[in-house]
Parts: C-alpha cells; sequence; structure tokens
C-alpha cells in the first residue's frame, strides 16, 4: 500500500513538472513578437543616435537583446524559408548589416573606443578651457597624440576603423581647422612660380626659334642667287682661238646665187 502511494506521488511530480515546463518555455509566437519589441528598439536607438554616430556605444546592449532573441526563434522552423521574400531573415540582415557596416565590433578590440574617447576628451577639455588665441599652441600636442592614436589604428585595421570613431576624428579636424583655424597651411609657391614662367616662356623661345632659322634660310638662298653664271664662265685663251678658228673656216658656205636659183626652181613647182 505503501509502495503504490509513493508510485503514485511520483507520477504526480513528473507531471507537474512537464505541464511547468511547458508553461516556462515561451511558444513561437510570444518568441516571434518578442522579437519584433527588439528589432524596433534598435532601430529607434540607431535613428536617436545617428548625428553624431554613437550606435556602437549607445544601442550594443539593445543589439545583442535581439542576436540573442533571433538564435530562440531559428527553433521554430515555420518562419523561415516559407515564401519568396523570407521576411524574418531578411529583416533580422538588414539590421545587421547596419552593425556590421559600422564595424562596431572592432569597437570593443583592445578596448579602442575607452581610449580614443578618453583621449577625445582631453582635448575637448583644453579646447573649452584655453583662450581662443591660445588654444593652438596650449592643445596641439593633445590633437597630435589624438590624431596619431587615430591613424595608428587605421593602419592596424586597415581602413576598418570603428565608424563612431571615424566620425568623431572627422569633427574634430573639422573643428580644429576650420573652426578654430589651427591649421593653416603656407601654400609653397616656389615651384608652381617655375613651372608658370617655363609654360610662358615656351611661345617666345618657339617663335625666336622660328625666326632666326627662317633669317639664315633667306640669307643662304640670297648667296646662291648672287652668283650670275655667265658671268662665272671663264674667259678664252689663246690656245681656245686658235683652235676654233680652222673649225669655223671649214665650215661649207652657201652663195647668195645657187639660194636664188633654188627657191625659183621651188616656185616653179607649185604654180
Amino acid at each position: 500500500m505503501f509502495q503504490k502511494l509513493i508510485l503514485k506521488l511520483f507520477f504526480i511530480l513528473q507531471a507537474y513538472a512537464f505541464a511547468t515546463k511547458l508553461d516556462t518555455e515561451p511558444s513561437c509566437p510570444k518568441l516571434l513578437a518578442e522579437l519584433g519589441d527588439f528589432q524596433k528598439n534598435l532601430v529607434t536607438c540607431v535613428t536617436h543616435n545617428s548625428v553624431p554616430v554613437q550606435i556602437c556605444s549607445n544601442c550594443k546592449i539593445v543589439y545583442d537583446n535581439m542576436t540573442k532573441q533571433y538564435k530562440k526563434l531559428s527553433n521554430c522552423s515555420e518562419y523561415f524559408d516559407q515564401d519568396r521574400l523570407n521576411l524574418i531573415p531578411t529583416t533580422q540582415n538588414l539590421l545587421s548589416s547596419i552593425w556590421s557596416k559600422a564595424y562596431c565590433n572592432e569597437c570593443d578590440q583592445d578596448d579602442a573606443l575607452q581610449k580614443y574617447t578618453d583621449k577625445n576628451e582631453e582635448l575637448s577639455t583644453c579646447i573649452n578651457k584655453t583662450a581662443n588665441n591660445e588654444v593652438c599652441a596650449t592643445c596641439l600636442h593633445l590633437y597630435r597624440d589624438l590624431n596619431s592614436y587615430f591613424t595608428s589604428l587605421n593602419q592596424h585595421y586597415n581602413g576598418k576603423v570603428c565608424f563612431e570613431m571615424q566620425d568623431q576624428m572627422n569633427r574634430t579636424r573639422n573643428h580644429w581647422s576650420k573652426g578654430l583655424k589651427c591649421c593653416q597651411r603656407k601654400p609653397k609657391l616656389t615651384y608652381f612660380t617655375i613651372a608658370l614662367a617655363f609654360v610662358i616662356s615656351l611661345p617666345m623661345i618657339f617663335y625666336t626659334s622660328s625666326y632666326i632659322i627662317t633669317i639664315q634660310r633667306e640669307n643662304n638662298h640670297g648667296t646662291l642667287h648672287d652668283e650670275d653664271p655667265l658671268l662665272n664662265v671663264p674667259a678664252p685663251t689663246a690656245s681656245t682661238s686658235s683652235t676654233a678658228t680652222p673649225g669655223a673656216t671649214s665650215l661649207p658656205t652657201t652663195s647668195s646665187t645657187n639660194l636664188n636659183e633654188t627657191t625659183s626652181a621651188i616656185s616653179k613647182k607649185i604654180f
């Protein structure tokens, strides 16, 4: 009798434990509703911390809660790959892409964001406590330290620096150079002046060279035409004259009588 009582009590406790387990484990619709709330909270947090960008530091808890809730929902297969849109994974990936594009995971590596924030606050304090005409000289070493630290991070992470630090560094540089006018660079006009003078002198060199070449060609052409070929023919010598005379006397001559007879004969044949 006592054993049967113990056995019944055991079954009662098992049934109660099973029922309690069913009550404690949330259903899939409840998990889905909670995921929607976490996603909505992340969108709100990102929007409120968009300018200036502080999503990596102020929205980390919300992002972690959303990620954990999505992993719990992954056991509910009826919400995945049921249609072409596949909205639940698509929405989750879209929100996760914002976090990854901002390189928020790199913010926590080596406590980089906290170190940068400390250096930036130190510089801001120096700027706020120093007079405007002395701030550039007084706070220069702090600005250089902050800029060097950011540059080292940029090289270490191959440009994938936490975007929250990128945004703060851009704003700090802009305020330092344009707002405080502490970065007025004096342009070096030496090379520009040399290049400008060279470009201006090119047409002058070209036309001068052309004029000189033209004058030289005209002088050479005039020298050739000044030489008269008839004047350069050598005068006949005595030997040449003596040689040419016999040849000239040896040419046959025709008398005027024979010429007239020949002309009369031709006229008779014609007429």
